[in-house]
């Protein structure tokens, strides 16, 4: 267990998706730029816009100006920055896995913790049209993906628990080493007799991955 001093939950919430979309939104980047068709350049670009834009939204909500998101980030770096290098996608259509898998677990990640956070950080963290177009331009690559590919439904489907696998493990690690995190994580779950704080969080998030698998699942792919 982490021996950090506690850190605001909205803050680390708010460090984490910063993060996330950051890394996210490069990634499109880097894909955008590698199209040489317009018709696919422009809603990658766009997307990638939208995420950079929530990135900046949320990072600069974190008290203390560059310091603060900084300090605030360092504890949800290496944890994502793992998960994005064991789940690189090869092909588009894992690509849009990843964006679907991602996107839709900050839906049920922000739609969950809403109540444990202030009206400020709920104002900030409340989701956007943005968010709904990278799920919407996601889901239609992957069932491109699935229709298109010799073997596309058994390659993505089994990506796509990889994704979720390294997700669950990105998780806890996360909850190990935040506090803030894991505190938030902790008050939305019943204890039903269990008073572990960590194994409260770690319900949690097994309930955002279930949720985020179902989502994929609508799209065609096999848990």
């Amino acid at each position: 267990m982490t021996t950090e001093p506690p850190q605001d939950p909205g803050t680390s919430l708010l460090a984490l998706l910063a993060y996330v979309n950051l890394c996210s939104a490069e990634e499109l980047m880097r894909r955008s730029a590698g199209e040489t068709d317009l018709t696919e350049r422009l809603p990658v670009g766009r997307v990638a816009a939208d995420q950079l834009a929530r990135y900046a939204r949320l990072s600069e909500a974190i008290p203390g100006g560059v310091p603060g998101v900084l300090a605030a980030m360092q504890p949800v770096i290496s944890p994502v920055d793992e998960f994005i290098r064991l789940t690189q996608p090869r092909v588009r259509g894992e690509a849009m896995v990843r964006l679907v898998a991602v996107t839709g677990m900050e839906l049920e990640i922000v739609q969950r913790v809403a109540d444990g956070l202030d009206e400020a950080a709920r104002e900030v963290l409340a989701l956007t049209p943005g968010t709904w177009r990278a799920m919407d331009y996601g889901s239609a690559g992957v069932l491109e993906g699935v229709t298109g590919m010799i073997h596309g439904l058994d390659e993505l489907s089994n990506y796509s628990r990889r994704v979720l696998g390294e997700a669950a493990a990105a998780g806890q690690r996360l909850l190990v080493r935040d506090t803030g995190l894991r505190a938030l994580a902790a008050g939305q779950t019943p204890s039903g007799g269990v008073d572990d704080p960590l194994a409260r969080s770690i319900a949690c998030l097994d309930d955002v991955l279930v949720a985020t698998s179902a989502r994929l699942a609508q799209l065609g792919l096999r848990s």
